[in-house]
Parts: C-alpha cells; structure tokens; sequence
C-alpha cells in the first residue's frame, strides 16, 4: 500500500514543480520590462510593455494562478510591478499607467495608490526644487548674515543667523551650504528663501590672527543658526575679531555666553580698553604734530 500512493505522490510532486516553475518563467517579462528604461520613453512602446506583461501574468491563466495562490511569489511580482509603475509616472506616461492600472494591477488584485501618491509628491518636490532654483538663478537679493562672537583662551565661536539684522525674522533653513576656513579667514555661502524673495547668504571674514583649519567645525543649529567653532593657533586672547578691527554689518558680541567666558571676557574688555586709550593718545599726538607743522609753514609776522 505504501508503495502503491508513493508513485503518484511524486509524479504529482513532479509535475506541480514543473508547472510552477514554467510559470515562474513567464514573470521574466517584468524584468526585461523594468530593468529597461527604453520601455516606457514613449507612449506606444509603453503598451507594448503593458501587452508583454499581461500575455506573461493575466492571459496565462496557469501563471496567473500561481501567483494568486502563493504569496511569496505575488510578493515578488509586486516589487517589480511597482518598479514598472515608478518608470511610468518618471516618464510621464500616464496615459498608458492607467491602462496598466486596469488591465494587470486591478486583476491581480493590487493596490499601489500609496506609494504612487508618495513617488507623485516626491516628483513634485523634484519639480519644485528646480522651479526655485531657475527663480533664484534670475532674482537673489545677496546678504550679509547677523552674527555674534565670543572666545575662549583656544577658541572663537560664531553663531550665524540667517537674517539681515539681529532683531528680523530670517530663515529657517538654507540650502547649498558652503563653508570654509583658511588660515586666517572663514567664509560661508548659502541659499534661501524668505517669503517669495531668494537670498544668497554670504560671510566672508578676515580674522585678526592665524587659526587652524583642520580642527575648525560648524553645524547647523535649529530655527535658522549655523554655529561655528574655529581654533585659534595660538592660545591667547584676541583684542579684536577681525584683521586691524574691522567690522562686519551686523557683528556684534554674543553678550548671552559672557558668563561661560567671564574670566577671558575681563581679559577682552582690558585689552580693549588700552587699544582704545592708545588709539586716543595716537589722535592726540597726531593733532599736535598737525598744528605744529601748520606753525611751521604759516609763520607769524612779527611787524603785523
């Protein structure tokens, strides 16, 4: 007895394997479909992609079953159906994914709506981006950022905000961010929008000593700050920020981290004050040394 069902058993086995994997064949044109972009550039060879693939799964009733029948293989099919609804919506022929909608997805009993909704939007973030892009290229209105600084003994440190003035809304977020630190400078580039005007953010600093580049750092922080960190080569305090006290619109001390830096801020504010009582003795002597040469050349006439 044993014997008797053990044959038919296996032949069974055997022609189901067969059978399965004949079918499995047929998904080959989903494939050849969708690894080929040439397949959907147009509309008429779009449809007769769509007539491949509905001859291999749909039309093949047995292929069709298969599928229907085990869930892993469906599951297989499905991600390159999916591939071959993204190549469609990427072209543009929506015209012809309708028809695939209809004539293979709604058979097999597949619903794409959602990720078709997401890779919608993502293509329209795609067309939005290059929109502004091309409007920026034409309109951007340049800006010197605000900024505030402070030091340490080692380190100066920046934050940046993405606004014309400390007291003005400014941006959020930016694009195409650029920074770089040379050896004694620091320049930073980025794109944004504020309402319906494109901004070019540029701040391109001279730095009063020399730093060191390689162990400089910046990142963004939130509600539209970038925060810089840039080491100084030697560590001493600085009288002055930039090359021969140069100023920068907007620049000014980062007053609210004075506590954290207390003991190299009295340092700061020493320093300052001699630059500045030095810098009014120099006009004082200047002023006398002008009126003396003015005596100089315009004598007085004694008979007058």
């Amino acid at each position: 007895m044993s014997n008797h069902h053990v044959i038919p058993l296996f032949i069974l086995f055997t022609l189901l394997s067969c059978t399965f994997s004949s079918d499995l064949i047929n998904l080959e044109a989903l494939e050849t479909c969708y690894e080929n972009p040439a397949s959907f550039s147009d509309h008429q060879l779009s449809l007769e992609a769509i007539e491949r693939i509905k001859i291999s799964i749909i039309q093949n009733t047995e292929a069709k079953q298969v599928l229907l029948d085990n869930s892993f293989e469906l599951s297989k099919a499905k991600q390159k159906l999916l591939k071959c609804t993204e190549e469609f919506m990427k072209r543009n022929q929506f015209r012809a994914l309708e028809r695939f909608v209809e004539e293979v997805l709604d058979p097999l009993d597949i619903d794409f709506s959602p990720e078709m909704r997401l890779f919608g939007n993502q293509i329209k973030r795609d067309i939005d981006s290059v929109i502004t892009l091309a409007h920026a290229k034409r309109n951007t209105q340049i800006v010197t950022p605000v900024f505030q600084w402070i030091q340490s003994q080692s380190n100066i440190f920046l934050q940046i905000k993405f606004a014309h003035r400390h007291d003005a809304p400014g941006c959020l977020e930016v694009k195409n961010e650029k920074v770089e630190f040379t050896e004694n400078g620091f320049y930073f580039s980025a794109f944004g929008m504020q309402g319906q005007q494109p901004l070019q953010f540029v701040l391109n600093l001279t730095l009063h000593k020399s730093i060191v580049p390689e162990q400089s750092t910046w990142n963004m922080e939130s509600v539209g700050r970038l925060f810089v960190n840039i080491t100084k080569v030697e560590p001493e305090v600085w009288v002055f920020l930039l090359k021969d006290n140069g100023k920068s619109p907007g620049m000014r001390l980062w007053w609210e981290m004075k506590e954290n830096y207390k003991d190299v801020m009295k340092e700061y504010e020493k320093l300052v004050e001699q630059y500045e009582e030095e810098e009014s003795e120099n006009k004082r002597n200047k002023g006398k040394k002008k009126k003396q040469e003015e005596a100089v050349s315009n004598p007085v006439d004694d008979e007058l």
